[in-house]
């Protein structure tokens, strides 16, 4: 990948070896401050990734706070209707034995949802 100015051009291997840099005033060449910023976007995301993680992967006594909350149309809706919006305290407070439904408290009351449900919600573990 190659950056010029605010775009980004895609080239083959062997044009890309046929491109020679000249290094600034620094001694730091154009590729060098590209690879780093390629290393910084990586870090960031794989922060964001791993700081956030579906509901419904939070052990027993765990509490998260709702992220995003995922799904389309009635099921999303419905989600949110039941307090399950961002910003809000989520805890789980047992899972049944065979994994499926998990009951949760949010906003002072219980709720019980499938494990597909509740992998279409975002959280990031809280202390």
């Amino acid at each position: 990948m190659v950056q010029v100015g605010e775009a980004h051009i895609s080239l083959a291997r062997s044009l890309a070896e046929a491109v020679r840099v000249e290094m600034d005033e620094k001694g730091i060449t154009a590729a060098d401050e590209l690879q780093q910023s390629i290393l910084e976007e990586k870090s960031e995301m794989a922060e964001t990734k791993n700081s956030q993680i579906p509901l419904h992967e939070l052990k027993t006594g765990q509490c998260g706070i709702v992220v995003h909350v995922g799904g389309k149309g009635p099921a999303k809706r419905r989600m949110m209707d039941m307090g399950l919006v961002p910003g809000s305290e989520v805890e789980v407070v047992r899972v049944a034995p065979l994994g499926d439904p998990i009951e949760f408290t949010v906003k002072g009351y219980s709720l019980s949802l499938r494990r597909s449900e509740a992998s279409n919600i975002k959280v990031e573990i809280s202390e």
